[in-house]
């Protein structure tokens, strides 16, 4: 889907005075009513309001994307505002309340293969990722592994965040659940610190230093109830390895589940989330093939750059 086939100059509004978002919605709902978008304004204006109780659609350094899904939406369509100074009633994922630049969406009840990708186009160029064209299950996977990759790559940080605002969306749409959202949480955490457990029984020596044995079972214990920020200290002291072992080990995790039939559409990746998951033996299988990866990559990884005199335990 090409974002320049779905919008045109008439609904993109520069340098606005609105200061409010109830001003803002109601502006590109008329203007997406006079392009011939949407025949009722109204109503269109109610689903957008409708979704906007459901969750956040507020993103992280003051972008927003709402959307309305309905029968009165004659095509997929999206229509921009950059206000001159953030709007301060806007809620947002990371708190900060402050939106400048909009991007409404509009999509036909009923076309969810095009929501999903009108949203997920939007939402992942925003981030100067690659676009989802495709169709069917393929794009299912490629979608579940941008977000899995998304979400492990820094921890809790502001691509961790921005993954999340987009899953969060989807799932609230009841559209793409949250099965790579939650897996990408848990299993760099609780991978890395089970490597740091199994290291001497793997390759009969320690990979690990003293202190990061320690660091490593806070990881896996904060793991398990979605902290991911345990893993930080590895992250931070090898980059290089640790960043693209968590992210493949978190794409593994996720495309198990979600191949094997597992479902998760509440944003619980904590244990206590566990029963409310579909298919929890996928789920589980998935999580373990994660951690499995990250804990024994770690572990081969670690052994072999000390074989070679390239890193060294304190």
């Amino acid at each position: 889907m090409s974002l320049r086939s779905i919008t045109s100059e008439r609904l993109i509004l520069l340098d606005q005075p609105w200061r409010d978002r109830a001003t803002i919605l109601d502006r590109l709902c008329q203007r997406l009513y006079e392009e011939g978008n949407v025949s009722d304004k109204a109503a269109f204006l109610e689903a957008v309001w409708q979704r906007e109780k459901l969750s956040e659609t507020g993103f992280e350094q003051g972008v927003a994307i709402p959307h309305g899904k309905s029968a009165v939406v004659a095509r997929p369509a999206f229509a921009v505002a950059r206000v001159t100074q953030p709007v301060c009633d806007w809620p947002t994922l990371d708190g900060e309340d402050q939106v400048e630049l909009i991007f409404l969406l509009a999509v036909p009840f009923g076309d969810d293969a095009g929501h999903l990708r009108l949203l997920s186009t939007l939402s992942l160029s925003l981030m100067d990722e690659q676009m989802i064209v495709a169709h069917g299950s393929s794009s299912t996977l490629m979608l579940a592994a941008i977000i899995a990759s998304l979400t492990a790559f820094d921890l809790g940080g502001p691509v961790n965040k921005s993954a999340g605002a987009i899953a969060i969306g989807l799932a609230a749409d009841h559209i793409f659940p949250l099965t790579a959202r939650v897996l990408g949480i848990v299993i760099p955490p609780i991978g890395i610190g089970l490597a740091t457990l199994l290291d001497r029984l793997i390759v009969r020596q320690r990979v690990f230093d003293e202190n990061q044995r320690i660091t490593g079972t806070t990881s896996l214990i904060l793991g398990f109830l979605a902290i991911g920020e345990g893993a930080i200290p590895f992250m931070l002291k090898n980059p290089l390895i640790t960043i693209s072992i968590n992210i493949t080990g978190a794409v593994i995790g996720a495309l198990t589940a979600i191949t094997l039939g597992s479902v998760q559409w509440y944003p619980l990746p904590a244990i206590w989330g566990w029963p409310l998951v579909q298919n929890l033996p996928a789920y589980l299988s998935g999580m373990v093939a994660g951690v499995a990866f990250i804990a024994f990559a770690n572990i081969f990884v670690r052994y072999a750059l000390i074989r070679a005199g390239k890193m060294h335990i304190e």
